[in-house]
């Protein structure tokens, strides 16, 4: 797909702001991954290109919760602002892709 080339071709400049204060992820997620869908995707074959998640939620039925900061607004998480990428998996599977923006 052309959100996995994307991620590819960028994922030096997305990991090296891995503490998100440089603005590429911001930039990268509001101009391309917000359209992208990887739901159903083996995340063994995407985890390398997102790097190292924020948080990383382990569940009792074997699904996982990795959260990735794309901005850094504030110290604070719940801080309307703040920007996070969530990807849900369960089995290796993407079961949900989700660009995620705290409000006011």
């Amino acid at each position: 797909s052309e959100c996995l080339e994307l991620l590819k071709e960028y994922q030096h400049f997305w990991i090296r702001d891995s503490l998100a204060k440089n603005g590429f992820r911001e930039l990268f997620a509001r101009e391309f991954l917000k359209n992208c869908d990887f739901t159903g995707l083996k995340w063994s074959e995407l985890e390398k290109y997102f790097g190292k998640p924020r948080i990383l939620s382990k569940y009792e039925d074997n699904s996982s919760l990795y959260e990735y900061r794309v901005n850094n607004y504030s110290d604070k998480l719940d801080e309307p602002g703040n920007l996070y990428i969530w990807i849900e998996v369960k089995n290796n599977i993407i079961t949900r892709f989700k660009l995620l923006e705290i409000d006011g």
